[in-house]
């Protein structure tokens, strides 16, 4: 899950490992950026999220200039170079051509979830 989406408590839990000392202070930055995204003159900030069970969440930011922001569990990278944006640019079109939206999206997550926790439909 992106940083910019999460709520403290998620923070914290993926962070479980860390100090205090070591997490108060990425958990109070993390928020402040959160803030910068819902003011009014906000860049504008798309995320896509995948439901697996494997490697790291991948966002794409469309900023000004362009920046491409890929965050994991241990650490983040942003990509400033053409083609890297280029790349991804037409990655997130491919994306958004083959997501699944509301009713259907919403029955994947439905039965991931009862899978889970072990609930039959």
């Amino acid at each position: 899950m992106p940083g910019l989406l999460q709520i403290p408590e998620y923070m914290q839990a993926i962070m479980h490992d860390m100090s205090d000392k070591e997490t108060g202070p990425r958990i109070l930055m993390r928020m402040e950026r959160k803030n910068l995204i819902s003011r009014v003159d906000s860049p504008s900030f798309d995320v896509i999220l995948g439901m697996t069970r494997g490697p790291p969440s991948i966002s794409y930011r469309a900023l000004s200039p362009p920046i491409v922001h890929l965050e994991h569990y241990s650490g983040a990278a942003s990509l400033k170079g053409s083609r890297d944006i280029a790349a991804y640019k037409r990655a997130v079109n491919t994306l958004r051509e083959r997501a699944v939206y509301t009713v259907e999206s919403l029955r994947m997550i439905s039965k991931g979830a009862a899978e889970l926790e072990g609930i039959d439909e």
